[in-house]
């Protein structure tokens, strides 16, 4: 999955509604009412881990989440590797940068809740 792959699904399964492109130009989402611009407001889980960290925030909101191990290395490609230890389960994801690895964590638990 590309980033904007990413950020749409993640869009997608907090139930935000997809806007398509208006007269002016924009396209986004809309959310509790309001419009966000996609290239304006709209948060860079994948790549912003101010934004990626919304998600673990909603884990624990949820009291879903025992604990979260990353972990990372100084060996040339090594992934970034982000457990998500959940009341139950395990959620294992594994990418570049910990912004990205929580995002597929974030998909995973949402995915497996349905």
């Amino acid at each position: 999955m590309t980033n904007d792959e990413i950020r749409m699904k993640i869009a997608e399964l907090k139930g935000w509604e997809f806007v398509p492109k208006t007269n002016i130009g924009q396209w986004g989402w809309k959310h509790n009412g309001k419009f966000i611009d996609y290239e304006i407001d709209a948060p860079n889980w994948p790549e912003n881990i101010a934004d990626a960290w919304e998600l673990v925030e909603e884990w624990r909101a949820n009291g879903e989440v025992d604990s979260i191990v990353y972990k990372t290395s100084d060996i040339p490609d090594f992934k970034m590797v982000d457990t998500v230890h959940l009341r139950h389960s395990y959620i294992y994801s594994e990418a570049d940068t910990a912004p990205l690895a929580i995002c597929l964590a974030y998909i995973a638990w949402k995915e497996s809740q349905k």
